[in-house]
């Protein structure tokens, strides 16, 4: 059993987002605000400057099929014309728009990012204000393979059962299975007191940590 977040829907870890299971990952520096779900990975520097958000592509077989139907969209609704620019993101087939927006007498400028990797479109948007464009550029573009040996350092938090020595105190278990928490969260979890003195074969519940 998985306690806390499930690396397999992706772990930022440093400044990188990484995703084990779908084996890429994109940079968000530490400090940045971030939140993950099953659908989306949305990132903000703390000033607000700079937003990026990373989905999968729902609908386009292609990076560049997606470029040109969100060009295409865009000019219906707005009358103007953004260019497709298709190239290569870190060896990886990619296409991307960019165009500047007006609000509130504030201008920002709105990056689109399609990648093609392992068979999924991934859609990368982003918005800078004027003098943080690179910030965004370089993050959004950042976008790459997760190496093997970085992926195996991806850890979990699992609960396992351990068996007590006889004469074992709480402490004596939790110290020699690594358990993560508290003794007192254990003794919680087990529904036993933290003085408890073990016998031979008795079982405990606690938690470590594992390669993911």
């Amino acid at each position: 059993v998985i306690v806390g977040d499930n690396p397999g829907q992706g772990v930022f870890k440093g400044d990188w987002f990484m995703h084990p299971d779908l084996k890429f990952k994109i940079s968000v520096p530490s400090k940045w605000l971030h939140q993950n779900n099953p659908s989306s990975m949305i990132a903000v520097d703390t000033t607000q400057s700079v937003m990026m958000m990373l989905e999968i592509e729902p609908k386009a077989k292609t990076a560049n099929e997606g470029a040109t139907a969100f060009a295409d969209v865009f000019k219906k609704k707005t009358g103007v014309s953004i260019d497709v620019n298709s190239d290569k993101i870190n060896g990886l087939t990619a296409s991307q728009i960019s165009f500047t927006q007006s609000k509130d007498r504030s201008k920002q400028t709105i990056k689109v990012l399609w990648v093609e990797y392992q068979g999924i479109i991934y859609r990368i948007v982003g918005s800078a204000i004027p003098g943080f464009e690179t910030v965004l550029i370089s993050n959004m573009e950042s976008f790459t393979s997760l190496p093997t040996q970085e992926g195996k350092e991806i850890t979990k938090r699992i609960i396992r059962v351990v068996e007590a020595n006889d004469g074992e105190n709480l402490k004596g278990i939790c110290d020699r299975s690594q358990n993560l928490f508290s003794t007192k969260l254990i003794a919680a979890i087990n529904g036993i007191s933290e003085d408890k003195i073990f016998k031979q074969g008795e079982l405990l519940k606690v938690i470590i940590e594992v390669p993911y």
